[in-house]
């Protein structure tokens, strides 16, 4: 099984009032928004599952959270324990959306594929084109997705693109008529 751990953390001044929203993969409520208060410099560590009273029906949960706030100085990440705490990852919370962002690196091929998600947190369908380049800059491929209002988009860069020779390095260009978050 795995457990997700919710780590919030207020560095400004004064109390921060912080909303808390568990979106599925399509935008809707999974759960009932969750209010909390942090005073000035205060920070919490909560297991998700508990925060949003959700029970155990074996099934696995997938999708977003929404978190927002009063005021600047809200930071945190989730993170994702699997395997009974044999695995685990950090995912840092992400700051205001983008028409246009890059990803560092790309892995293609020996079993290995980079995985690209897009959230689009508008209610206009955003038309988001992908670009994947050498680390030398020439363009490998290409391909547009559609991603709708709300709706959380997971893919692996083998699924998006069809005959993608193997690539170890490189980086993927995102552009966007809308702003996203990836």
């Amino acid at each position: 099984g795995s457990e997700t751990f919710l780590n919030v953390i207020h560095s400004g001044p004064d109390s921060a009032r912080i909303s808390l929203s568990l979106k599925g993969n399509q935008g809707e409520a999974l759960a009932n928004t969750v209010n909390l208060r942090l005073d000035a410099s205060q920070s919490i560590r909560i297991n998700l599952a508990d925060l949003f009273g959700l029970t155990g029906s074996g099934d696995a949960l997938t999708g977003w959270l929404q978190v927002d706030s009063d005021t600047p100085g809200v930071v945190g990440d989730a993170e994702i324990h699997s395997f009974s705490g044999q695995a685990m990852t950090a995912v840092p919370f992400q700051g205001s959306p983008a028409q246009r962002f890059v990803f560092s690196h790309v892995t293609q091929g020996s079993g290995i594929s980079t995985g690209l998600t897009f959230l689009n947190p508008g209610a206009q369908s955003a038309t988001v084109l992908v670009e994947i380049f050498t680390a030398e800059g020439v363009l490998v491929d290409d391909a547009s997705l559609t991603v709708r209002g709300s709706e959380r988009m997971v893919g692996l860069l083998e699924d998006l693109f069809s005959g993608l020779p193997d690539l170890s390095g490189g980086y993927i260009k995102v552009s966007s008529d809308q702003s996203i978050l990836g």
